[in-house]
């Protein structure tokens, strides 16, 4: 540490203000610091709460910059630019770890600041706590408990925003139905935990072959589906048929068994005034078809019309 740079690690506590002022200032201080804190209370939304302490905060002690970051949730967020003054502090409520907080800006931080930033932190903890726990039950409420994608749930919620967008902005969405090839050999042959790997496994691979913007779930058992954001019928079965080689040449290694894997894929993109049980159906046709036509491969379903 340079004598020009100021680095202060803390774990968060309560700190009374100390600011020197009239009582009347003192109470309009304490006023805002009041409804500052409301209006985190009122979002559940993790972005929305650290987006509204950064922009307060940063406004309030002139910040070149904020990070939020908790590795347990995979959540990092970040709020301006880098400065050369950083003051870092680590967040606990109630015993409970919550992340990390880092402000930077160009000029030394004043003790008098610290105290005053410690007391805003105070404000945000009780709304941080709320939003991660809400962040933290939904998650669970949506997600696969066995491979991590997003369960049938999340697919209901997610597909309905994909089509209102695909309705307002008339751009093309693609839904991929996957099924492991002779699923129940594996689980009769080799036992349920090792048909439990193939399952974990090939999830990983539609997430690793799978775009940032696309999203993922399983649908039951050993079948999967994928909706591919913005994406024309060509684009989806050059993912799709990238999907299937992943499959098909991943190492499926449980214990002394190398067990080979394919799957089956339908496509089918979004038509207009579809609703998501007619789209998915006419994937599910598909790849009823690539089932018939010896697995293995990838079956797109008739021709789209016009969307929206």
């Amino acid at each position: 540490m340079t004598e020009n740079e100021l680095k202060v690690t803390a774990p968060i506590r309560v700190v009374s203000s100390t600011v020197d002022a009239e009582p009347t200032t003192r109470e309009r201080y304490i006023a805002a610091q009041l409804r500052f804190a409301n209006l985190l209370l009122r979002n559940l939304d993790i972005g929305d709460v650290m987006r509204l302490f950064a922009s307060e905060t940063m406004k309030e002690f002139s910040l070149e910059g904020m990070v939020y970051h908790n590795a347990a949730l995979d959540i990092h967020l970040e709020f301006g630019t880098n400065g050369v003054h950083q003051c870092d502090y680590e967040l606990a409520f109630d015993g409970e770890q919550f992340g990390t907080l880092n402000f930077s800006r160009n000029k030394r931080f004043g003790k008098r600041e610290i105290e005053r930033i410690e007391a805003n932190i105070s404000h945000l903890m009780p709304a941080l706590r709320n939003a991660l726990q809400y962040l933290n039950a939904m998650q669970t409420a949506t997600r696969d408990a066995l491979t991590g994608v997003g369960n049938r749930v999340a697919l209901e919620i997610t597909a309905e925003r994909e089509i209102a967008m695909a309705r307002r902005n008339n751009q093309p969405t693609a839904l991929l139905v996957i099924d492991i090839d002779h699923f129940k050999r594996i689980n009769d042959r080799y036992g349920h935990s090792a048909g439990d790997h193939v399952l974990i496994e090939t999830a990983r691979q539609l997430r690793k072959n799978c775009r940032e913007s696309d999203s993922v779930f399983r649908f039951g058992g050993e079948e999967f589906v994928v909706l591919l954001s913005q994406t024309e019928v060509n684009g989806a079965s050059a993912i799709a048929e990238r999907i299937r080689q992943a499959i098909a040449t991943m190492n499926a290694q449980y214990e002394q068994w190398g067990i080979h894997v394919t799957a089956s894929i339908g496509i089918a993109c979004l038509n207009r005034g579809e609703g998501l049980r007619a789209w998915f159906d006419r994937a599910d046709r598909a790849l009823y078809l690539a089932k018939q036509a010896g697995r293995n491969r990838v079956v797109r379903a008739a021709a789209q019309r016009d969307i929206a």
